[in-house]
């Protein structure tokens, strides 16, 4: 609801690793249902990737190549 309410274009999943695998499907897939859609993000890992997912991040991305391909798909110019 906070993410529809907010007309935020990118939202980030923050969660345990372990809760990912239970509540990740269905949070993406109500995201999804948002017009228009936002880019959704998991910061972490799970151990399934989830449809609709746009990427995650973790420790070990390169969170320079994260943010340009971010921005190029927000239609962000330089």
């Amino acid at each position: 609801k906070a993410a529809k309410d907010s007309g935020a274009p990118v939202v980030v999943l923050v969660g345990l690793d372990k809760t990912y695998d239970l509540m990740a499907n269905d949070t993406v897939k109500g995201l999804l249902e948002i017009s228009p859609p936002p880019k959704v993000i998991m910061a972490g890992g799970s151990s399934e990737q989830n449809e609709g997912l746009h990427f995650s991040i973790n420790a070990r991305s390169n969170i320079l190549e994260v943010l340009e391909k971010l921005a190029g798909d927000l239609g962000v110019k330089s």
